[in-house]
């Protein structure tokens, strides 16, 4: 290795870079959508399990169901900031 010789290389993103920008765009939305769904329906049937724990006294199934309501609220927040996680963290990289 040559003294005083430094190879550097960048990045920089770019949508128009590669063929199929749009459909990858299209198909991390349409994921996006499908995992609130998700999560919607998750917490559905743990507020379901946790109000029928709850009403017959089964503390297992409440305790389930109730786990499984933080567990969805966690879900859906970390979903909700997903972009904003990645950008974030691509930003501190960039520094």
């Amino acid at each position: 290795m040559v003294k005083g010789l430094v190879l550097q290389v960048s990045a920089t993103p770019d949508p128009a870079g590669l063929p199929g920008q749009d459909k990858l765009q299209g198909l991390v939305n349409g994921l996006y959508s499908w995992s609130l769904i998700l999560v919607l329906a998750a917490l559905v049937v743990a507020a379901i399990a946790w109000a029928w724990g709850s009403h017959s006294n089964h503390h297992g199934a409440a305790s389930a169901g109730r786990r499984g309501v933080l567990l969805g609220f966690g879900a859906a927040l970390l979903v909700g900031m997903a972009p904003q996680l990645v950008n974030f963290f691509y930003n501190v990289g960039r520094q």
